[in-house]
This record gives structure tokens, sequence and C-alpha cells, in this order.
């Protein structure tokens, strides 16, 4: 699945209780409010909770509910959701009398990304630090843990809080600490807003940065052949790689973020493509940018990748 941080609806959680009766640390299950996410909601489907992906169990009218895992529990701030609640009708049973929850549905294959992309796996949860005024905008430092991740934070690049796109303006490595700016509209439709100095905050790095860190430090992964299909890469191998792209009469998965990363930590422009099958079009045949992946409205759900090509796709994709 993949996000875009930009937050549709501001979600009410109208119910919290643990999976297992009396062991709240063994995971709960979550229900959330939300017209514009149960709209076109399916069980099964991905939603993004204050920046975590999550899967729908149960739709019911404008609520729909998540389960959420121990490990989930300790990476993100979505513990924090049982504190302060208030039992009603049952001791499993809670109401949530608090600040709402950032939603928002995986993003449509012929959807503009407005943001960037997120992909709902938070890296680790920072501490707000400092809230100040700045004209009409608000300026918010937050102090990252673990302490790696300033590593992957630049001034002007993508982080997602809570699951919103935004841009960093300061990063200091020494305390570990960056800034951000709302300005009134953004203020006007988060959560960040409800919040104060001291509460936790789900971080989400660029993923283009980790790819290209986990390539320059050898990682396995590199060396292996790259799985990519037509969807947003014939745009971004066309746009910023300017590889040439073969395709094969086979279905495969892509992953958005692998081609343009061979280019930021390889530093090479020329791609080639090895077809499994050449089938209906022989190998050098290039891909056209812009060439649609799915059909218009669906949306790109299931497991880490971004979705799956109607029919001719790139097949397996080698370095020079």
């Amino acid at each position: 699945m993949v996000f875009s941080g930009i937050v549709e609806d501001q979600g009410e959680v109208v119910g919290v209780r643990p999976m297992v009766e009396g062991k709240p640390d063994d995971g709960i299950i979550v229900d959330i409010r939300s017209k514009v996410a149960c709209s076109d909601a399916y069980i099964g489907c991905s939603i993004a909770v204050e920046g975590v992906c999550l899967t729908a169990t149960e739709i019911n009218a404008d609520v729909f509910t998540v389960g959420i895992s121990p490990e989930t529990l300790i990476k993100t701030n979505l513990k924090d959701l049982s504190k302060g609640s208030k039992v009603r009708d049952a001791p499993v049973l809670y109401r949530l009398w608090g600040p709402p929850v950032n939603v928002e549905r995986a993003l449509a294959a012929d959807a503009r990304n407005s943001g960037h992309v997120v992909q709902g796996h938070i890296d680790g949860t920072g501490v707000i630090e400092k809230m100040w005024r700045d004209g009409e905008s608000i300026r918010v430092r937050i102090r990252a843990f673990p302490e790696v991740l300033p590593a992957y934070i630049v001034p002007k690049g993508f982080i997602a809080i809570d699951g919103v796109s935004l841009t960093v303006c300061e990063v200091n490595p020494k305390t570990c600490t960056f800034t951000i700016m709302l300005v009134p509209h953004t203020q006007a439709v988060i959560t960040l807003p409800h919040k104060t100095v001291g509460d936790r905050v789900n971080l989400e790095v660029d993923c283009l940065a980790k790819y290209v860190a986990a390539a320059r430090t050898g990682s396995p992964t590199c060396g292996m052949p790259l799985l990519v299909g037509t969807a947003f890469v014939s745009a971004l191998v066309g746009g910023m790689v300017g590889g040439a792209l073969t395709v094969a009469k086979k279905e495969v998965r892509i992953s958005l973020a692998v081609v343009f990363v061979v280019k930021l930590a390889y530093g090479k422009a020329s791609l080639t493509l090895d077809s499994l099958d050449s089938g209906k079009r022989p190998s050098g045949t290039p891909v056209r940018t812009g060439e649609p992946m799915a059909s218009a409205g669906e949306r790109l759900t299931g497991h880490t990748l971004v979705g799956t090509a109607n029919a001719d796709v790139v097949d397996v994709l080698r370095l020079n």
C-alpha cells in the first residue's frame, strides 16, 4: 500500500478494548468513526491512523475497527489512545474522551500525490520539545527516537509526523532534534495542534533515504534483481532516472521507490531489463511515461507493495 501524507479526515475514537480481557499490552481493538474512510472501505483494506498502516477488520456504517498488535503498541504512540479513557457499559469496553486521530485511505492509482510516499511503517516516536507561534504559522521542535533517525532527516526534506507529510525546516544532529512549520490550513485539518509539549508523535522518515542508506552500506537486497511494474514507475524512470525499460507479458507487483533509488545509490542513468517472457512485446520496448497501472479509483492496498499492473509490466530490473 502507499499513502500520500495528506490527511483526509480527523477520525473519532469511539471504542478501545483489549484483545485479551485484562491484558491490554497483548494488543487492543480500536473503533474509529470516519465517514470518509468508511465511504469505500472493505474488510482487509489498509487505513492509516496517526500514520500507522492498519487493517480494517470490521465496518459498521461510519465506524471501522482495527486491531493493534503488541509490536505496534511498542513502536508507536497508539498505546496512548487508552489514556484518560472512561469505562462504559462493560469492563472491557472503553470510550475515549480525547483528541481526534488522523485518518487517510490508501492512495488511489489515478490520484495525484500532493505529499510524498508514505508507507505507514513507523520508524520510531519523537517527543514534542517546543511549540511556538511564528506569525499565523506554528513551529514545532521534535526530539527524535531512536537517535539514528536524524541521520535520515534533512532540511527541506520530507518527513511524516502522525501520518502528515511535512517539510523539515531545521535539523540539529547534536540534540537529535528537528523543526517543522504548520501553516493555518494544515493546523485546521490535522491532530498535531491538539498536542502539547511532552506528547509523543509517530515518525516515518522518507523511505528513499532508507533505501539509499541500505544500498550504500551494502545491504544484501541491493545485489538482487528488483521487481518493478509500470504505474508510477514509468513516470519516475522517464522523469528522474532516464532509463529504458523492457516489458514482459507477465504480471508482477511493484515497489514504488526502488527505481529512483538505483539512480541515487549508484549514479547510473542507464538501466536495462531482462525479460522473462518477451511474449506480446519484444525486449527493449520502452514503457510510455504515464502508462496507467490500474483502473480509475482503484486504491493501492496490500503488503508493502505499491500495486499490481493490469497488463504488460516490467519484469526484472538489473544494473548495467
